[in-house]
């Protein structure tokens, strides 16, 4: 998964209460501006985020209350599915920076049975929570 993915991943989310705040997000094009440091950058905050929300050491809301600015995912939170997709990419980026303890702990979601079924409910957004 590269930046490019993250980003049409994050674009396509429809975050209720949004007030607009990704209204200047206008383009993928927009990436090119951005120097390889940035997109390290962005793609470990997109790792990490994700890692925190999958092993439940924040649910969504939680999350998004905590969080100022755009937050970036490694897969789309309204679809809890596309992190199969990139769970091989996290252990293998975690096992890059040398935090086996991340590698080991997403081994075990994977073999999960009940992974999706988690992410759900980590993945509620305050109009499900009633």
């Amino acid at each position: 998964m590269d930046l490019r993915d993250i980003y049409k991943a994050m674009s396509n989310i429809n975050f209720n209460n949004s007030d607009d705040e990704f209204d200047d997000i206008d383009d993928i094009d927009d990436l090119e501006d951005f120097s390889y440091e940035e997109e390290v950058e962005i793609i470990d905050s997109a790792y990490r985020n994700a890692f925190k929300i999958a092993t439940g050491e924040m649910n969504f809301k939680q999350f998004m209350m905590d969080s100022d600015g755009i937050q970036f995912f490694a897969f789309d939170p309204s679809d809890p599915e596309t992190f199969e997709l990139i769970i091989d990419d996290m252990i293998e980026y975690f096992e890059e920076t040398e935090e086996y303890e991340k590698c080991q702990t997403l081994v075990k979601l994977k073999n999960s049975k009940t992974l999706i079924k988690d992410l759900n409910k980590r993945l509620k957004t305050s109009e499900d929570d009633t």
